[in-house]
């Protein structure tokens, strides 16, 4: 990927949405940095070097409106894309798409998100070319990430800050063999604006009959 490339996914959605009165949506987008871990001796010769990507994340508020939301501390919902560079020509680069729900915890500031998506490798195993890619066997596949973050929004004009850890978690699911997997650790650091009026919608409280 380019930088160009990377300052068109910034700026793109802010052009989109930075005009919307009365949103209920964030935008957050992370950069993250982390390792392979070690789980078989055939993942075993990946795991020295740094995995890279981001993470760009849309999600909606929820307020209230049904009794579910106020039960669970009213999650958002949303959609994630995800650029994994994984330092291994063998292995390829990631590009997933995600739909994810963010619980938060102390206050509104921890943040727990759970996302299930697809994932597409760009080089998976093959007896001729790729021999060495154990891990996929697969260009298409499931996949899961989760993520635990620090999360303080408007802190200046709608902008925010959000860091913390992720787990990447890459199967072809036994779709076809070699089905090794990956998992990647990663530290997580980003920006989250939200685009809600000045006068910010009241949160609705539903007591358990």
């Amino acid at each position: 990927m380019t930088n160009k490339f990377f300052y068109l996914l910034y700026l793109v959605p802010l052009l989109c949405f930075s005009q919307q009165e009365n949103s209920r949506y964030t935008l957050d987008i992370n950069n993250f940095y982390g390792k392979i871990l070690k789980h078989t001796e055939e993942i075993s010769q990946f795991t020295d070097k740094r995995q890279e990507g981001i993470l760009i994340s849309l999600n909606r508020k929820t307020y209230g409106e049904k009794p579910w939301q106020s039960r669970y501390n009213y999650p958002d919902y949303g959609l994630s894309f995800q650029y994994q560079n994984m330092n291994y020509e063998a292995l390829g680069h990631f590009y997933g798409l995600y739909g994810h729900y963010n619980f938060y915890f102390f206050q509104r500031n921890l943040m727990f998100r759970i996302a299930q998506g697809v994932a597409y490798n760009t080089n998976p195993y093959d007896a001729v070319t790729n021999p060495e890619n154990q891990a996929y066997g697969t260009h298409w596949m499931p996949a899961t990430y989760f993520m635990l973050n620090y999360k303080k929004e408007k802190i200046w004009n709608g902008l925010g800050v959000q860091a913390g850890l992720s787990f990447f978690h890459h199967s072809n699911a036994n779709l076809r063999t070699p089905n090794k997997s990956t998992n990647t650790l990663a530290l997580n650091i980003g920006a989250v604006y939200d685009f809600e009026s000045k006068e910010p919608l009241q949160y609705i409280e539903h007591k358990d009959s």
